[in-house]
């Protein structure tokens, strides 16, 4: 009888066992579920910012391209008005030192020429 007793606690404490180490292992592979699962969240997301990344790169690398093609035409036109204010300046003294040079016209103090010639000086009364 004992026997009987002792084979059935046996059995007892190794389905116990068996269902601890079920019970665990069920666990332990929700965890590695859990973990693989955020392992693929943190993969996608880290593609998805180096994509982003990239894209803005991409963008960056564009927009400047286009600033430095606009500066270097900025640049040429101020090269251009410069020259062009060089040319008009030597034109200038060109033309002065060969011009004549201006008559003088009588200074009129105020109102119309006509006016100024019709008025007398006033003298000094005595």
């Amino acid at each position: 009888m004992e026997s009987i007793f002792a084979s059935g606690a046996i059995g007892a404490v190794i389905v116990a066992i068996a269902a601890v180490l079920r019970e665990r292992n069920i666990r332990r592979k929700h965890k590695m579920d859990r973990y693989q699962s955020d392992f693929q969240i943190g993969q996608k997301l880290r593609d998805e910012l180096r994509t982003e990344m990239d894209r803005r790169e991409q963008e960056y690398q564009l927009d400047r391209q286009s600033l430095e093609s606009r500066i270097t035409a900025l640049e040429k036109e101020v090269e251009r008005c410069h020259e062009e204010r060089r040319d008009l300046q030597n034109l200038v003294v060109e033309l002065s030192s060969k011009a004549k040079p201006p008559v003088k016209k009588p200074a009129v103090r105020a109102g119309s020429p006509k006016k100024a010639a019709a008025q007398k000086p006033k003298g000094k009364k005595k």
